[in-house]
């Protein structure tokens, strides 16, 4: 499945959950909806959702906020600053330790050990070849 067709499938996903708690009564326009997410490759999905007009065929006025990484964002919904946010899990996870709990409403990413996106480089001349050669240091 291409990125494309995976996000379009989580922003269609996560619109059926918004649209199903909070549709606008007839007559009344759009929602209006804040939706804070990092401006990274797992966090593109409310971007291509709006793109491609999936938000306004819905009814929905979204309005995207850049965050700076998953507790912050957690922390901006928490306080009501954002009605949406993208956090890992390790941020809802401290979250949920200190009696704040979220909803989690879709995926934002997939990892794959068959198709890795993620590397660690070194130098041509570096001793470090292996993760191994990470322990103690």
């Amino acid at each position: 499945m291409t990125e494309l067709r995976f996000a379009s499938c989580i922003a269609l996903a996560l619109l059926a959950v918004i649209v199903s708690i909070a549709a606008p009564a007839a007559g009344e326009g759009p929602l209006a909806l804040s939706v804070a997410t990092n401006p990274i490759d797992s966090g593109a999905e409310v971007f291509y959702a709006d793109d491609l007009g999936f938000f306004a065929k819905a009814g929905l006025n979204v309005q995207i906020q850049p965050g700076q990484n998953g507790s912050a964002i957690a922390a901006a919904v928490a306080a009501n600053a954002v009605d949406i946010g993208y956090a890992d899990i390790g941020a809802l996870a401290k979250a949920h330790t200190r009696g704040i709990d979220f909803s989690i409403i879709a995926p934002a990413a997939l990892w794959d050990s068959k198709a890795p996106v993620n590397v660690l480089m070194v130098a041509k001349t570096s001793p470090i070849r292996n993760a191994k050669d990470l322990n103690g240091k």
